[in-house]
């Protein structure tokens, strides 16, 4: 802000300072010396100075209402009004200057020379004054916009977060309950789990995205629940894990491989003596989950939210949908992932067609 005005001052006095020498050179004949009296800058300046103050307070005054998208015609209005009250305040304030000093003859031509003048002197300052809080204006609005952007969209990912929560604590809580009678030793070791695998859950709610290395461990133990869920029905396969620390620091929504897990258990059969395999495949910018299909033959009812939150979530923190293929009886979810160092929030507004579960 100081800088600004510094600026401002500066370029007041170097528009002053032009004017005052070219105002000079209309007066001088070619054959005679250059003379520039020292104190027109000095009257010019606070002149413009008091053009640029009655223009922003016309603007002011005028604009209520307004907000920071007026209509072309309000910013002519304040050039006008601003321009009336300056010829005027400037007539009124140096007219009388000038009859008391005897400096001017006074008539009506010097009066409309004046106030010609001193339109003219407004006609520049007054104008670019108005540019540049148009200006001002369209960054303002824009900043604006990009706050509720962002603001819009944390709130989305903070609702699409919070029904992870409940998905995941229903379906797990009816396992212990069902474990508990049947095998009171088996539910306390499935309990453990899954205290430990909640409490990820817990720490990572609030956090948009996780580095990919998190989410391959947390798999590892959601597959372990899995496991004692099912009997050794599926099997958690990663054929290209990879210890490359660039790779596994990228970024993803925290819970994904959760919900593509769940996704893969909940439509496809397995079986102990055959495990349905669900492969991950680390790529450069993305991961892959893949499995055989083998549908069940008593479909449940999908509601769809899961690849649905999945996909929100992916395009809102991003920036790319998720891919949804059925290729050769396999099922394939390719997953975006985000670079450590680009993990600002990048917001896209066209959404690739995926396949809700």
């Amino acid at each position: 802000m100081a800088m600004a005005k510094l600026l401002n001052i500066l370029a007041i006095f170097a528009f002053s300072l032009a004017v005052a020498f070219y105002a000079a050179l209309l007066r001088t004949a070619p054959d005679e010396p250059l003379v520039v009296h020292f104190d027109a800058p000095v009257w010019i300046a606070l002149q413009s100075f008091v053009a640029q103050w009655l223009t922003l307070k016309c603007y002011q005054l005028l604009s209520k209402g307004q907000g920071l998208s007026p209509r072309p015609s309000h910013y002519i209005k304040v050039y006008l009004v601003s321009a009336i009250a300056f010829a005027l305040l400037m007539s009124i304030a140096t007219l009388p200057i000038e009859i008391a000093a005897g400096l001017q003859h006074i008539d009506g031509y010097h009066l409309l020379l004046s106030i010609a003048t001193n339109l003219a002197l407004h006609l520049m300052v007054g104008g670019v004054t108005l540019v540049l809080k148009v200006l001002d204006n369209h960054q303002q609005q824009a900043v604006a916009l990009e706050r509720e952007k962002k603001l819009a969209l944390e709130r989305q990912v903070a609702l699409l977060q919070a029904q992870l929560d409940p998905h995941f604590l229903f379906n797990n809580l009816n396992v212990l309950s069902a474990l508990i009678s049947k095998d009171p030793d088996e539910a306390e070791e499935f309990l453990h789990t899954f205290c430990d695998i909640y409490r990820y859950v817990l720490e990572n709610r609030e956090r948009p995205l996780v580095p990919l290395q998190q989410e391959l461990d947390f798999a590892r133990d959601y597959m372990a629940l899995l496991d004692i869920r099912f009997n050794g029905a599926y099997r958690l396969e990663l054929p290209n894990f990879t210890q490359d620390a660039a790779a596994l620091s990228q970024l993803l929504p925290p819970c994904t491989l959760q919900l593509t897990l769940e996704n893969a258990v909940k439509h496809n059969q397995g079986d102990s003596a055959a495990p349905l395999p669900i492969r991950v495949l680390v790529r450069e910018g993305e991961i892959q989950i893949r499995n055989p299909m083998r549908e069940k033959a008593f479909k449940p009812a999908s509601s769809g939210l899961g690849l649905a939150n999945l996909s929100a979530r992916s395009l809102s923190l991003c920036g790319r949908d998720i891919r949804v293929t059925k290729d050769e009886g396999e099922f394939c979810i390719t997953i975006p992932l985000q670079r450590a160092a680009a993990s600002k929030v990048q917001p896209q507004t066209a959404a690739t067609t995926h396949t809700a579960a």
